[in-house]
Order: C-alpha cells, then structure tokens, then sequence
C-alpha cells in the first residue's frame, strides 16, 4: 500500500522523521511531500525544502520525496494513493487535522486520512519552534535531523541569513 505524508516541512524536524520512520516500516511506499501554499511566508525555498527531505529521508529505500504546489487529493489520485497519514501532537492538532481530512474526504470520498500520535518527546517540537530557535540564533542539533542541521548551517555560512531571517 502506498501512503502519502503533506506537510510545509519548514523545516523537517525529528518529529516528522519518527513518523516517517514508523510509515516506512508499515508500508510499501511513502511518499514526503513538501505542499507548497502561496499564502504562507516560509523560511526556506521549496527547492532548501525538498533538499532537507531527500536528506532526511535518504536512509528509507521506499520512501519518496518532493514538493507540490496544487493539492493533496490531485496528488494522491495522480500517484495511486489513497491514504494520508496524519501525524498528531495534542488535542488541537487533531482538531485541526480532522477539519482537513473531512475536507480530503469532501474533495475525494476515496481518500482516508489515518491519524499517528506523535512519539513521547516529540510532541512539543513543531517547524515553527525551529525557526524560532534559528531566528534567535540558537542551536536546532536536537530538533533537527543531523544532515538537516548540517544543510542549514551550510546555508547560513553561504547566505549569512535563510530567507530574510539572519541566523548569524
């Protein structure tokens, strides 16, 4: 069976990592997809955001990676896939992931949405806490997978800031 993971992954964090590990031990193929939203300021480039995934998620044999600009649903139908996975942190996370899996469904009624509860540890840990930390100029080693703090540094040092952020 072949899942699919959305998110912004600005950036990928441990979090999304761990659930990522967990689909790829329960699945044939996992596809990561950065979802690219023209409403939302990102940190980092679409182009940073897929670089940061096919670091992250190099070890996985099935699973792929990329980013998309249209929706979910289109992405799913085009790839085969039927089942979005969910990762959930608190009760307003589901909240909010229910809301967005009621919408899949209303766009798609063959899509399912499974919901993953975040591992003990992880669920204060979000993208934005990163970009927080890096804005502020603190370490992210812990947040981060260790290629994933390698790129942004490498992306600090050649920039000297990621996106109009400074990170000096």
């Amino acid at each position: 069976m072949k899942v699919l993971l959305t998110g912004s992954y600005d950036p990928i964090t441990n979090g999304h990592v761990s659930l990522i590990e967990k689909c790829a031990e329960l699945f044939e193929e996992v596809h990561v997809i950065a979802f690219l939203n023209a409403q939302k300021i990102n940190m980092f480039s679409a182009q940073e955001r897929r670089a940061m995934l096919g670091l992250a998620c190099a070890a996985y044999e099935n699973v792929v990676t990329g980013s998309d600009d249209g929706y979910v649903v289109d992405y799913a139908a085009k790839h085969g896939i039927s089942v979005l996975i969910r990762g959930v942190r608190n009760a307003d996370d589901f909240i909010y992931e229910k809301q967005m899996a009621d919408n899949n469904h209303a766009l798609s009624p063959g899509i399912t949405t499974l919901f993953i509860p975040a591992d003990r540890g992880w669920e204060d840990i979000s993208s934005h806490v990163v970009r927080e930390k890096l804005t502020q100029g603190e370490d992210i080693a812990s947040l981060v997978p260790p290629s994933v703090d390698s790129y942004i540094k490498k992306l600090a040092e050649q920039n000297g800031f990621i996106q109009g952020k400074d990170v000096r």
